[in-house]
């Protein structure tokens, strides 16, 4: 589980590998991130909370832009 410093935005891995995000400030519902796919173990937010970094099961890291949500 991730808080984003700049705003509140929270990023969580699920039990079932997917993350999800949400805006906590909308108090809208989780939005599942299908293209980090399912095999994550951790996810942060930069410092400026641009940028979420997820850790996979197998070492590698991906670096997911929030504004390009990609």
């Amino acid at each position: 589980m991730s808080l984003s410093r700049t705003d509140q935005r929270l990023a969580v891995v699920r039990e079932d590998g997917t993350v999800a995000a949400t805006d906590l400030a909308l108090g809208t519902a989780p939005d599942l991130l299908p293209d980090l796919g399912t095999d994550n173990l951790l996810a942060t937010y930069s410092a400026n909370g641009r940028l979420l970094f997820v850790a996979k099961r197998s070492g590698e890291t991906l670096v997911w832009d929030t504004a390009q949500r990609k």
